[in-house]
């Protein structure tokens, strides 16, 4: 079973690392090989292993190939610590799953001891924590970051990109569930290990492309090698029988990726050719998501148990069994990973005609004849001169048999042990805010429905999700609350240490009685921000770059907390942020924009904005998004704009003239926008902002017009007129 430890040398262990946490003490690194997604589906009475845990099982099984001590973790669902489990029950359950003649309630309750045996640990900085299984389970990946930053380093085995680069075959919950999942890991990985050439090309172009990072990734292809089948393991009555005539197997889960209907219509095709004998068509696999076209084809070609037959649980004997008695299979699948049956196939020397796409030829390579999946016509001339020649049949599989180099678990485990040992060993120590880096003149989000949105455009995926280090609850589909009176977030930028930026972040108070207050400290400047609003709005705050660029965001909520609600104690929420240098104008009227973009989408109504200058306080009202905009980044704004060209000059006049016009008719809409268009560049013109405060008043938009006035103020003091309509405006808005 590998170097694994026994509970008593587990609780050893933890209190010896709890006694501290310097790298220099961490003489043997440890690898830490979460099983959790392992232990979930044991959980759910699963009596058989396939796909990915069939690779976590091996991996236990072959832990002593590793140079280090490799320990079985399984996470709790909320992934708030490292739980180690007992080595022991860990190996029995493995045994168990992979005997073929699990019952399910004996797996369920070994899965229980196994759950029960697991300690907290210590996880130490130079150790590795692998996740190899199916890493988007977990409801929030801050667990992940705290080790990074703690000097932990992260290597991720992928599996497939199907969420990402074929979602048509999943349900959207299960793509907006990878997607945030996957971009939350890639933030804190040190390393990636992909299942194929095929998958490790594309991870390295998804994590270039849409997150413009370079991780190094690694391919372990999959081995070809069958399971050990016990010699007194049963077969199922009805599968023998069904083995008595010839037949064509096709083995995956019954759903719209796998392309099963395909098949049924080549096989009616195949029925129609005079004088070919046609066999029996036999797919084995559970039923998954889509399958309803299936579902109505198999009901349209009454074959059922005619020359179809189904079977939905199998143990690994039967599968077997009836790998070594097809005269052949079919692996029609739109889309892989990997590929597993074409490799079962050809370990049992039986020839396949699979689908000539993604990983597949590269399982199958020479041995296997390849078909588009997409054409139906070019498959069935396939199927039909394939089965017109048994004799041809007969030799592709002695030919199998003959050349075939079968890939063994334990040359697999060898190599995934290899590379991790090798990360191990690196003395490169990954940045330990993770692999991000912010810029300045951005707004980064948060919530999943974010994701989603940046995602269908195509846009980079550089999100604020991993920016939370310490005192949030999980993310949500609008963004997060922060769990704590004190709550930290950390941006690593390229900015030099010492430099001061403008930050916009975008709040909002819970629903309750009580209202937080809110205010922000950033290398050392403490901003008041007074009451945060209960719908999300924007404020604007100065900060300092810390040491290494780093920017450290304290979040300091207020008052009494509301709740609990739904057993949670929240207090502000935050849903986006970005930053701007201090002395960089056309930056923060770039993030303007961004912000700008933000509120036309949501369509939020309120702000917060300064009742008189020098005093702060929270007023609200009705206002359209570039008013929103514009009287909360013009607020202290200025600064003369760059050497004109006489066409910018032109352009500005043209402008304006039409501004006027718009406010002369009463267009105050359009007046806004006009103003606003010019505002972006000349921020030095008090009479040009007084303008654009009239179209915001007359528009009813009274914090945002209170806004431009006060900023109009600033730069000329001595104008009464403008402190008279500042005045009436802020007036209005507080009631």
């Amino acid at each position: 079973m590998g170097k694994f430890y026994s509970r008593a040398q587990e609780m050893e262990f933890s209190t010896e690392a709890s006694m501290g946490s310097n790298s220099s003490l961490n003489t043997k690194p440890t690898i830490w090989l979460d099983i959790s997604d392992f232990s979930q589906y044991a959980e759910a009475g699963n009596i058989t292993v396939s796909g990915i845990q069939r690779v976590i099982a091996n991996l236990v099984t072959h832990a002593g190939l590793s140079a280090f001590d490799v320990r079985p973790v399984i996470l709790d669902r909320d992934a708030k610590a490292v739980r180690a489990a007992d080595a022991a029950l860990v190996g029995e359950l493995v045994t168990l799953l992979q005997s073929g003649a699990a019952k399910r309630d004996n797996v369920v309750a070994l899965e229980e001891r196994v759950r029960a045996s697991r300690v907290k640990v210590e996880v130490l900085p130079g150790d590795v924590y692998v996740m190899a299984g199916a890493f988007w389970i977990y409801q929030h990946y801050d667990l992940f970051s705290e080790l990074r930053a703690k000097g932990v380093k992260i290597a991720l085995f992928v599996h497939d990109l199907i969420q990402i680069r074929y979602p048509e075959y999943l349900s959207a919950d299960a793509n907006v569930q990878f997607r945030k999942s996957f971009l939350d890991v890639l933030a804190m990985v040190s390393l990636i290990l992909a299942n194929s050439e095929h998958v490790r090309s594309e991870v390295l172009e998804f994590v270039r492309s849409r997150l413009n990072l370079e991780i190094p990734v690694q391919a372990i292809t999959l081995p070809t090698e069958l399971p050990a089948i016990a010699k007194d393991a049963t077969i199922d009555d009805r599968v023998i029988e069904v083995a008595k005539r010839e037949f064509v197997l096709c083995v995956s889960t019954l759903e719209i990726r796998k392309n099963h209907v395909y098949l049924l219509k080549i096989w009616q095709k195949l029925f129609r050719e005079r004088g070919l004998l046609v066999p029996n068509l036999v797919f084995v696999g559970k039923w998954g998501w889509m399958f309803e076209e299936l579902r109505d084809h198999v009901e349209a070609s009454n074959g059922i148990d005619r020359w179809l037959f189904i079977f939905n649980e199998l143990s690994d004997a039967g599968l077997s069994y009836l790998y070594d008695r097809c005269l052949l299979t079919a692996y029609p699948s739109f889309a892989e990973g990997w590929g597993l049956p074409v490799g079962e196939s050809l370990a049992h020397g039986k020839p396949c005609l699979a689908s000539g796409v993604t990983s597949i030829p590269e399982v199958g390579g020479r041995f296997v004849r390849y078909f588009d999946p997409h054409n139906v016509e070019e498959g069935f001339q396939l199927f039909r001169d394939t089965l017109s020649d048994r004799q041809g049949i007969a030799e592709w599989a002695a030919s199998i048999k003959r050349e075939l180099k079968l890939k063994t678990w334990n040359e697999y485990c060898e190599e995934f042990y290899a590379a991790i040992d090798a990360h191990t060993m690196d003395p490169v120590t990954p940045n330990p805010l993770g692999n991000h880096i912010y810029l300045a003149n951005r707004l980064y989000y948060l919530g999943n429905d974010d994701v989603a949105r940046m995602d269908s455009k195509g846009e980079l995926l550089l999100t604020a999700r991993m920016t939370r280090v310490r005192g949030w609850h999980a993310i949500e589909h609008w963004g997060c609350w922060a769990s704590d009176r004190c709550a930290v977030l950390r941006l690593q930028t390229e900015l030099r240490e010492g430099e001061e930026v403008i930050i916009a972040m975008r709040v909002v108070a819970p629903e309750g009685d009580n209202c937080p207050s809110l205010s922000t400290e950033v290398g050392g400047i403490v901003t008041d921000h007074g009451p945060v609003s209960r719908n999300e709005v924007f404020v604007r705050f100065y900060g300092r770059v810390s040491k290494d660029g780093m920017l450290e965001i304290l979040v300091k909520s207020g008052g009494v907390p509301n709740g609990p609600l739904h057993g949670r104690i929240l207090y502000v929420g935050f849903t986006s942020v970005g930053f701007s240098l201090k002395r960089d104008i056309e930056g923060r009227v770039a993030l303007l924009e961004q912000i700008t973009e933000t509120e036309s989408r949501t369509r939020r109504q309120e702000i917060h904005t300064s009742s008189s200058p020098g005093h702060s306080s929270s007023v609200h009202d009705g206002l359209s998004p570039s008013a929103f905009i514009s009287s909360l980044l013009l607020n202290k704004g200025g600064g003369n704009s760059p050497k004109e060209s006489v066409f910018r000059r032109l352009w500005f006049r043209t402008v304006l003239i039409s501004a006027q016009r718009a406010a002369r008719r009463h267009d105050w809409r359009t007046a806004e926008k006009r103003y606003a268009r010019l505002l972006r560049y000349r921020l030095d013109q008090p009479r040009l902002i007084v303008q654009y405060g009239h179209a915001l008043k007359e528009q009813g938009a009274f914090p945002a017009a209170a806004g431009a006035y006060q900023f109009a103020l600033s730069l000329d003091p001595a104008n009464e007129e403008t402190r008279r309509l500042w005045e009436f405006a802020s007036e209005r808005a507080r009631h």
